[in-house]
């Protein structure tokens, strides 16, 4: 990982690395309906604090804020953190009540963060996990230390299994995914794990939502993200 952020800074300062991460945005938002959070979190409430695990350059939380401040949540009372193994992604001058911290999934989390989160987000990170040192039960746990009592853990990973629907390139892609993940130790598909995780630690209400992410010629729906693009 250290290879690849070394090779991401030196070849372009981090210009394709985030786009990259700006086009995966936009493309899960749109599927998750332009909903960054699906958990049913009470923002009329004031003085929220949010951490976004695996953060990169922030615009998960920027564009959070941004939908909450137009739609009438008093957002400017909130506290956005954001943490990373990438400072270099770091935006260098952060919008007021948003701040980034180095932190890595695979280390424990400071402790005076425990307790201390009403929304705690993380996407597309779980791969990281290195067993046995580290398993996604550990990485559960400790994201769910840092939640309030009351408090929503929201995790998003992608489902490696097939569907009748694919087609043979992404069915390809898909048996890719798998063999990656397994070489891991995370088995063919790692997102199977995450609600267990969730319960071995007694939280509540849990609920398991499944997006179509559409690729190529699938993509009948998504003028409005080309559009968006250009």
């Amino acid at each position: 990982m250290q290879g690849y952020i070394k090779y991401t800074k030196d070849c372009d300062d981090n210009k394709s690395e985030s786009a990259r991460l700006h086009d995966q945005h936009d493309v899960l938002l749109h599927a998750m309906g332009d909903r960054a959070i699906l958990a049913p979190v009470d923002f009329s409430r004031r003085y929220l604090r949010i951490l976004d695990s695996g953060a990169g350059d922030g615009r998960w939380l920027f564009d959070l804020r941004q939908y909450l401040d137009a739609n009438g949540a008093d957002a400017g009372t909130y506290h956005y953190v954001g943490t990373d193994i990438n400072p270099s992604l770091y935006p260098k001058s952060p919008p007021p009540h948003i701040e980034f911290f180095n932190q890595s999934i695979l280390e424990s989390f400071p402790t005076k963060w425990h307790g201390t989160f009403d929304i705690v987000h993380q996407r597309l990170v779980m791969a990281a996990v290195a067993p046995p040192a580290t398993t996604i039960a550990s990485v559960v746990a400790e994201l769910g230390r840092l939640l309030r009592p009351g408090g929503w853990l929201q995790l998003v990973e992608l489902d490696n299994d097939c569907t009748p629907e694919n087609g043979p390139a992404l069915r390809r892609l898909l048996y890719y995914h798998q063999q990656n993940s397994e070489a891991g130790g995370l088995g063919p598909n790692l997102s199977v794990h995450l609600k267990t995780a969730m319960e071995n630690i007694d939280l509540e209400n849990i609920k398991q939502h499944s997006v179509d992410v559409f690729y190529g010629a699938k993509n009948q729906g998504g003028e409005d993200l080309k559009a968006k693009r250009v």
